[in-house]
């Protein structure tokens, strides 16, 4: 068996001027792994050393930077071979027989005594190690897209069905090693390598296996995988929402002026703002700027939601992904039930065999230690090249591969149903579902009454003849809008055509004054309520189309205020009109104020009109006399409608503010205490009805 191996221009063989080393010490070391359910990516290592004369021309580097090819002026020398100048990514190739076994890509190579290098290469996932990503934020962009723009311009191929998975989330500024990684293991798919060492992404599932039990066995023992009783995944969602507060990101105007600075963000951002810097290019996760200035985020709504399986095992330890962003509603089931199966079944078969085209993900059947022939995945294959090529294999026995790809893929509402009989589409029917109950969504609290109308007063203690109306009351503040109901996820192994349910009503306001409004009633699908169900904190979004669902209630409206009442501080002592209460987004108007006169012997002014509220207008105030008080109340403010779909009840309305008081005199003192009421708030709206979402 003739071996060599191709590094550039240079040829290293078992004979000739570079000798590849094949004793037991030195003898070529190929690596190479697979990980199964890709939680972690390693990379495949080769080792080998050569004896080599390829050392080259002596160089000397004078003080002026200048190469002369001569071995004069010793002092300067200070490189001592061709091979030792080396450039990392160099691909290197592996031969058999003149065949191509392998291909690495050089990481180093380390000049020893006596013209002995030793070469370190890695395979490409070692070089995405160094490589920086960008990352993003995700929202049913296709494994594809994201896979070619982590990889580059390393060469790979990828199987349709997992280029046309789609993924939601974000990945962050990281090596394009670890975000690969965490695509893999989000979708569940593999990365395979090609029979000379190429990268090829595939769902792994079943094929024919090949026979290795005729190869000759030097030992074999089998081991469990880590014990794990628990598994845990956290699941995310992002989404851009106006109500995040801006953050400033970048801020370098006590220091250096910037130019093509790369500024990375510590949590992926919506929206950028730049303040005197220019922001050149920039994504979710970094911003190149130049100039000097401040640079503002609006960061994602970040929402997460721990789930957890056992694994059936006696154990406390727990296997915990917290971080991988691409991990959603949509897959999470998916993610957590391939890594139950592997903790709950898989063993490893450590095998030494002589190894001739195994490759890591491959299917062998093997006898195990009962010396039955049982199935399993080669996990990894440690390969040293001599006269022959003696192998170290770990199998993967007991497990096939499950929760490959995401578990849903669309979706469908279920907001109205009739009597108690919830109905399946029929195209939808058989399908595994991930059911969400909505309750029907709180209420909004009640608005607030319009403050009275204020009193007259003389001009001057011992001037009562001459006297100012009083100043109109303020309007009633709105009250709070209400929020979502609670919430709870279910899974359905096969959707039925019908169940019986129910969908909540939404919560009934609350009273005037600022009273809370109530939750919604429960919504009920067979066995699934949400009486058991959390409360929604926030927006539940829909991974598949980025609709959100359950916001906060519309804000109510204030009262306006009232008129305040005339004055008789006029020439001719002529009471005037009171201030008109201010109209109310052009619709609603606030009455006017009264006109000022004299009977008898009184002189009047005329007391302030009532301020308007929502959905109504204020009295007029009418002409001064003894029996009627001019001054008029505030409007009643009118309940909202009912919330759309799916929202919280807006807030109660605010009843218009009362007129101030006239004043009158009529020769021996004044009255000026007959200030307008205000007028009441409302109830604060209904809550949106419970309804259901089912994704398939």
């Amino acid at each position: 068996m003739a071996i060599t191996i191709q590094y550039g221009d240079y040829t290293f063989a078992g004979t000739g001027s570079n000798l590849l080393l094949l004793s037991p010490v030195s003898a070529p070391d190929m690596f190479e792994v697979w990980d199964p359910i890709g939680e972690a990516l390693a990379w495949d290592t080769l080792t080998f050393g050569v004896k080599s004369d390829a050392t080259g021309t002596k160089y000397i580097w004078t003080v002026d930077d200048e190469i002369y090819s001569t071995l004069s002026n010793e002092e300067y020398v200070i490189s001592s071979g061709d091979l030792a100048e080396y450039e990392r990514g160099n691909p290197v190739q592996v031969y058999i027989d003149g065949a191509l076994l392998r291909e690495f890509y050089l990481d180093n190579i380390e000049e020893r005594r006596g013209g002995i290098f030793v070469f370190s290469c890695v395979s490409a996932v070692g070089l995405l190690a160094e490589r920086p990503h960008l990352g993003g934020v995700y929202a049913g962009t296709t494994a594809g897209a994201v896979i070619a723009d982590i990889l580059s311009t390393i060469s790979y191929t990828i199987d349709a069905d997992v280029a046309a998975t789609t993924v939601y989330g974000w990945l962050p500024y990281d090596s394009a090693r670890n975000n690969l990684s965490k695509v893999l293991f989000a979708t569940g798919a593999s990365l395979m390598k090609t029979a000379t060492g190429g990268l090829h992404i595939r769902y792994n599932q079943p094929t024919s296996a090949k026979d290795v039990s005729a190869n000759t066995f030097y030992d074999m023992n089998e081991t469990p995988v880590p014990q794990y009783g628990t598994i845990r995944i956290v699941e995310h969602t992002f989404f851009d929402s106006a109500n995040q507060t801006e953050t400033v990101v970048y801020d370098n105007t006590n220091s250096v002026t910037a130019s093509n600075y790369l500024v990375v963000f510590e949590e992926p951002m919506a929206s950028l703002r730049a303040s005197g810097i220019t922001i050149n290019s920039s994504g979710a996760n970094w911003a190149i700027v130049s100039g000097t200035g401040v640079l503002y985020g609006t960061p994602y709504v970040h929402i997460r939601r721990i789930i957890e399986q056992s694994t059936g095992i006696n154990s406390a330890e727990v296997f915990e992904v917290e971080n991988n962003g691409l991990i959603s509603r949509l897959n999470s089931g998916s993610v957590i039930d391939r890594t139950v199966n592997y903790y709950a079944n898989a063993k490893i078969h450590s095998i030494a065999t002589k190894h001739t085209t195994e490759r890591p993900g491959d299917i062998v059947t093997f006898p195990n230690l009962d010396g039955i022939t049982v199935p399993g995945y080669v996990n990894s294959v440690d390969t040293v090249i001599s006269g022959f090529t003696k192998a170290h294999m770990d199998v993967i026995g007991n497990w096939t591969p499950t929760g490959l790809g995401n578990q849903y893929t669309e979706y469908f509402l279920i907001t109205s149903i009739s009597g108690s009989t919830i109905t399946i589409p029929t195209a939808h029917r058989g399908k595994r579902a991930l059911v969400v109950l909505f309750s029907g969504a709180y209420g909004g609290s009640g608005g607030y009454d319009g403050e009275r109308g204020h009193s007259g007063a003389p001009f001057s203690d011992s001037v009562v003849s001459r006297g100012y109306g009083g100043i109109g009351g303020d309007g009633g503040a709105p009250g709070t809008p209400g929020g979502p109901g609670k919430y709870l996820i279910g899974e359905i192994a096969s959707l039925a055509a019908s169940y019986t349910g129910s969908l909540g009503a939404g919560g009934a306001g609350g009273a005037r004054n600022g009273e809370a409004g109530t939750i919604g009633g429960d919504t009920v699908m067979g066995s699934f309520t949400t009486a058991n169900g959390s409360q929604l904190e926030g927006p539940y979004v829909n991974m598949i189309d980025g609709s959100t669902y359950g916001q906060t209630g519309a804000a109510g409206n204030a009262g306006k205020a009232g008129g305040s009442g005339g004055d008789l501080l006029v020439a001719g002592k002529k009471g005037e009109d009171g201030t008109a209460g201010v109209n109310y987004s052009g619709i609603w108007t606030g009455g006017a104020g009264g006109l000022g006169t004299r009977y008898g012997s009184v002189t009047a002014s005329g007391g302030g009109g009532g301020g308007a509220a929502y959905g109504a207008a204020a009295q007029n105030a009418g002409t001064a006399t003894d029996a009627v008080n001019h001054a008029t109340a505030g409007a009643n403010a009118a309940a909202p409608a009912q919330a759309g779909f799916y929202t919280g009840g807006a807030a109660g309305n605010g009843g218009g503010g009362g007129g101030g008081s006239a004043y009158y005199y009529n020769g021996v003192g004044g009255n000026y205490t007959r200030p307008g009421d205000g007028g009441l708030g409302s109830v604060g709206g209904q809550g949106a009805n419970g309804f259901i979402l089912v994704y398939v």
